[in-house]
């Protein structure tokens, strides 16, 4: 994996489909300090309405302190402020 190198001041968010707690390995792979979690929708790049398993989230943060999460994956108006 060779990183494709950003212009300068870019802002480089990568977008990552958890599975599951394994699939956290992945974001200390990424030189970028953003990343967004998305629920797991196999066959598509998301859209899927599934909701992120949200306890990964925790565990991702536990885990990688110095990366800035996003959550994507089945937000709507009844659990978004969760």
């Amino acid at each position: 994996f060779k990183p494709k190198t950003a212009s300068p001041g870019a802002r480089v968010i990568k977008a990552l489909q958890v599975h599951d707690e394994a699939s956290l390995d992945a974001i200390g792979t990424f030189p970028c300090t953003d990343i967004l979690l998305d629920a797991s929708n196999p066959g598509t790049y998301g859209g899927g309405g599934v909701a992120f398993p949200w306890h990964l989230a925790a565990l991702a943060r536990a885990r990688f302190p110095e990366k800035h999460f996003l959550l994507s994956g089945g937000l709507n108006p009844e659990n978004v402020a969760q």
